[in-house]
């Protein structure tokens, strides 16, 4: 805390717990860093206890972006708005002002899942000569985009959540260390070898801590 500073103590704490996706496993030591610009506080930071859980105790209305790094998870920017708390209605139409109807000190629970670097995928990659003949697509880059809880492949908060490889000689492709969302896109961009030129193809693949999958194999 910044040497002088005397926080609002009607001001709401956050706290929660964060977690391991896929083993529910409490994590201690995530750090947690934020920006705060109340009397020039500027960059905060606290760590997670032994079970897991933190706290922020009289911190000001508004929306946030906390980031979370440890050993051997992706790290996460998470965005949060910590709003007003107002009483029901019948209360509120009774106030002067809306300092005297604001329920102050009041606590909000977000609990937050992180996602172990220790997910592999491999598979192949063929590319179509003509209508009656592939062949194996060395040398291709291979996208991968991760997706969200609901494999939604929009913003995750995981940084990064895109990983490139190449194909070796005859069209194999791994990847390995990924985050361990549930899922993630493998995709092939249209692209040209020189002689011809491939479309763009994607297959979604179900992603397992501590495992290895094999897609489905992707021709363009």
């Amino acid at each position: 805390t910044l040497a002088g500073f005397q926080p609002n103590t009607e001001l709401p704490s956050l706290y929660g717990t964060i977690k391991d996706y896929n083993t529910n496993a409490r994590l201690d030591s995530v750090r947690i860093t934020w920006y705060d610009d109340r009397d020039e506080l500027g960059l905060q930071t606290l760590y997670t206890d032994t079970l897991g859980n933190y706290s922020i105790p009289y911190i000001h209305y508004g929306v946030y972006t906390f980031h979370l790094s440890l050993n051997g998870y992706a790290n996460q920017d998470i965005s949060y708005e910590l709003e007003i708390l107002l009483p029901d209605t019948g209360i509120v139409k009774e106030a002067n002002k809306i300092d005297d109807i604001i329920i102050d000190d009041y606590r909000r629970e977000y609990n937050i899942f992180m996602y172990k670097l220790n997910a592999n995928v491999k598979g192949k990659v063929y590319k179509k000569i003509d209508d009656e003949n592939i062949a194996d697509a060395n040398n291709i880059v291979v996208t991968a985009k991760l997706g969200d809880i609901n494999c939604n492949f929009g913003f995750t908060g995981i940084t990064p959540d895109v990983y490139n490889t190449i194909t070796d000689s005859i069209g194999f492709y791994t990847l390995n260390n990924l985050p361990a969302t549930p899922c993630v896109k493998i995709a092939i961009f249209p692209h040209s070898d020189g002689n011809n030129s491939f479309t763009y193809n994607f297959v979604d693949v179900m992603l397992y801590s501590g495992a290895s999958v094999s897609s489905n194999d992707i021709t363009v």
